[in-house]
């Protein structure tokens, strides 16, 4: 729970928060590189 009384679960995976207020999972944390220039980069795709 953080300061706001929210709750997270913690599954590794990386996602992205849409002004509708949806979720897409991107990737899995492990599975996503940073480039040399900052561009970050999944491995699956």
């Amino acid at each position: 729970v953080d300061d706001r009384g929210m709750r997270w679960f913690y599954t590794g995976d990386v996602g992205q928060f849409h002004p509708d207020g949806c979720l897409e999972i991107i990737d899995r944390k492990k599975d996503i590189v940073k480039l040399q220039h900052g561009e970050y980069v999944s491995l699956g795709k």
